[in-house]
């Protein structure tokens, strides 16, 4: 009698261990679903510790590590999770986004192609593949799979938007300006908002891209280079007090930027404001930007 009732409190001990690890990583996911990464991350490593073999516990330890930016201990717990559980493709498409969020492009595809092969339907695989091979200079491959991206997804928002860089980069500034629209009747965001000025600026509509910019700040208020880009529309459309304002406002935001430096102190030429415009120009040329030499 003795040794069954053993027996019976050793199986109540591991299904109270096993639930109590249960609790830890529901209380986690909700968390993290609301966006409170360090609360959440509290009770994942509670999860984890209380029962290290679920590959779930790791994998969504990993969403919650990308989101705090942590992108080195995410890609851990991504292989921990792919080592408990293998092939699963979404953990092969996440830690191919934090080797993107690195700018390790190369790596970054690896992990795509991974998640494709186990599963070919899986759209975002395609866009952050495009999207990696774009920025690798590879516009054709990158095109390839951003149609196959929209094909399986119309509404993807990024697929498009990425599609857009790449006939911008191919100087199809009307095709790039379409995607853009598209992505933006999906989903505003400032980045697209911000490359669709600069394709509107291209093509001389410098009110549109101005507009555009705008719109961009107006979701991001601290995004240097729409400032810097909106002081571009009003330097083309002679508005140099305008331009000087948005210059003086990107150089706040980031110093590094040479351009907003050398139209500044184009501006301040025009205004008569010669030792400033000597000034601001001779910066542009000491951080590098070279049609100021």
């Amino acid at each position: 009698m003795k040794k069954y009732f053993t027996i019976i409190l050793f199986v109540c001990s591991i299904q109270l261990f096993s639930q109590s690890a249960n609790d830890y990583y529901l209380a986690a996911a909700d968390l993290y679903k609301a966006g409170s990464y360090s609360e959440a991350l509290d009770k994942f490593n509670a999860a984890i510790k209380a029962d290290a073999s679920h590959a779930d516990y790791f994998y969504d330890r990993g969403l919650n590590y990308y989101a705090m930016g942590n992108y080195l201990l995410a890609i851990k717990d991504y292989k921990e999770s792919m080592r408990l559980k293998p092939n699963m493709y979404d953990a092969h498409y996440n830690l191919g986004l934090c080797y993107y969020s690195q700018g390790k492009y190369a790596d970054a595809i690896v992990e795509f192609d991974k998640s494709v092969n186990l599963k070919a339907d899986y759209a975002n695989s395609y866009v952050y593949r495009g999207a990696a091979k774009y920025f690798l200079a590879k516009d054709d491959e990158a095109m390839t799979d951003l149609n196959l991206a929209i094909a399986l997804n119309a509404e993807n928002a990024n697929a498009y938007y990425y599609r857009g860089l790449v006939k911008y980069q191919k100087v199809d500034d009307a095709g790039a300006i379409a995607d853009y629209n598209k992505s933006i009747n999906i989903k505003p965001m400032y980045d697209v908002y911000y490359a669709r000025g600069l394709a509107k600026y291209a093509e001389k509509d410098y009110q549109g891209a101005l507009t555009d910019h705008l719109l961009s700040i107006a979701l991001n208020a601290n995004y240097a280079k729409a400032h810097m880009e909106k002081g571009m529309c009003n330097y083309m459309l002679a508005k140099d007090d305008e331009a000087i304002t948005d210059f003086n406002k990107a150089i706040e935001l980031d110093g590094s930027l040479a351009k907003a430096y050398y139209f500044r102190g184009q501006c301040k030429n025009y205004k008569g404001d010669k030792s400033g415009s000597e000034a601001d120009v001779k910066k542009a040329v000491d951080l590098g930007y070279k049609i100021a030499k």
